[in-house]
């Protein structure tokens, strides 16, 4: 498992209908995109835990990271670019912490 704090910035979060899972595209330093699945628990007090499954994979676009998730997370696909959050995505909004 990742520990300490990532470095990447999230730009796009959509989370399944029972909000139990979400999926973050992102951005690197080097200009890079990827993308990420996290989990919900009751157990974890709500706080979204990072699965690790797809995070290693870059993409010079980031429509070419939301199709990939799109296509590797089905339920995500047609949510993305939609933005369910209510305002910025990051450390700035505590639905979006970087330290998920």
């Amino acid at each position: 498992m990742t520990t300490g704090k990532r470095d990447w910035r999230a730009l796009d979060s959509v989370e399944d209908d029972n909000g139990t899972f979400c999926v973050d595209v992102f951005e690197r330093p080097d200009g890079s995109f990827g993308f990420e699945m996290f989990r919900r628990d009751p157990e974890d007090q709500g706080r979204w835990t990072m699965l690790n499954r797809f995070a290693t994979a870059r993409f010079e676009t980031i429509d070419d990271a939301r199709a990939t998730a799109a296509r590797t997370v089905p339920w995500s696909a047609g949510k993305f670019g939609t933005n369910q959050t209510a305002g910025p995505i990051g450390a700035d909004n505590p639905a979006h912490r970087r330290d998920r």
